[in-house]
């Protein structure tokens, strides 16, 4: 189970190296946001990208490295003994950079996602005061744009850019999530059964096994944070436009008219990643996955008893 969920990654990140039209439209759209914001806007209000890359490929590294390390027994029951040196530094540093290509798509969906969120977390940052908000000048727009109609545009820029990146992560986020989630039951199984049945577990995989447990449970949170985040900055500014559609900040009718032209157009499943359509995913999966593990386990042993 363990080899299926890492043939799921490499499968997965062939899938997303030939979706790079959508990658690049996606970008596209981003692009022209920070058009639409302004150099000013933007560095008054800089996202952590680059922190988050430098520290995501560090925790990459470090995973790679600890799964080669830790397997470091298992290869040698199953390579020839009779294998020279340079043979054997060639294997590993294929497999290494294997691990790193295939691991590197969470790391790409993390920040995907981030960069969704942080300019809708800008679009909320400003939208108590509207009169900040950035606006396209007649010469660019062709017309008198009001700054709430810009922050609509920003709005419908984003979500296109997240539509996109959905498309490209549908598929391999629900290859990806079943196959580790089977690897997580499995490991666990193993971890649990070896206590008892200490002889039947080979000790080659003693550490294996629990150190894979432990990274494909942050893969699965991680993937499931990162399509979280778009949508809880969409809740947020959904619920900013409702305040202050209704307080004194929208003087004019046109202002009102406006944020509810906005706030009907601000919908959580316009940035909701899907796994191809069949469930939404999130960090809600976590509990409604384990009580029907839970639950699941109850049953059998009510069937046993009887």
């Amino acid at each position: 189970m363990n080899w299926l969920s890492v043939m799921a990654q490499l499968l997965a990140s062939r899938w997303i190296s030939m979706q790079y039209r959508q990658l690049r439209t996606a970008i596209e759209q981003v692009q022209e946001v920070e058009r639409l914001f302004g150099d000013k806007l933007i560095m008054q209000h800089k996202s952590s990208v680059m922190t988050r890359f430098i520290l995501g490929f560090i925790l990459v590294l470090l995973a790679v490295t600890g799964l080669l390390f830790v397997s470091i027994p298992v290869y040698k029951s199953l390579l020839p003994s009779n294998m020279g040196i340079l043979v054997t530094t060639a294997i590993f540093s294929f497999g290494m950079l294997g691990l790193i290509m295939t691991e590197c798509i969470f790391l790409l969906a993390h920040l995907s996602y981030y960069i969704i969120s942080h300019y809708i977390h800008l679009l909320l940052l400003h939208a108590e005061s509207p009169d900040e908000l950035p606006v396209i000048s007649q010469k660019e727009a062709g017309c008198n744009t009001r700054k709430w109609e810009n922050s609509t545009l920003i709005l419908n820029h984003l979500c296109r850019a997240s539509s996109e990146l959905n498309s490209i992560f549908s598929f391999p986020t629900l290859f990806m999530l079943t196959s580790k989630f089977i690897s997580v039951v499995s490991t666990a199984y193993v971890c649990v059964y070896s206590f008892s049945h200490r002889n039947h577990v080979l000790p080659d995989f003693s550490m294996s096994i629990p150190f894979v447990f432990f990274t494909d449970w942050m893969r699965i949170f991680v993937a499931l944070y990162a399509a979280d985040m778009p949508v809880n900055q969409v809740r947020l500014l959904r619920e900013r436009i409702i305040a202050v559609s209704h307080s004194g900040l929208s003087q004019t009718l046109t202002d009102k008219i406006d944020a509810m032209s906005m706030l009907m157009q601000t919908d959580e499943s316009r940035v909701r990643l899907s796994a191809v359509g069949l469930f939404n995913v999130g960090m809600h999966l976590i509990p409604a996955v384990s009580s029907s593990m839970i639950a699941l386990r109850i049953q059998n042993e009510i069937v046993v008893l009887r």
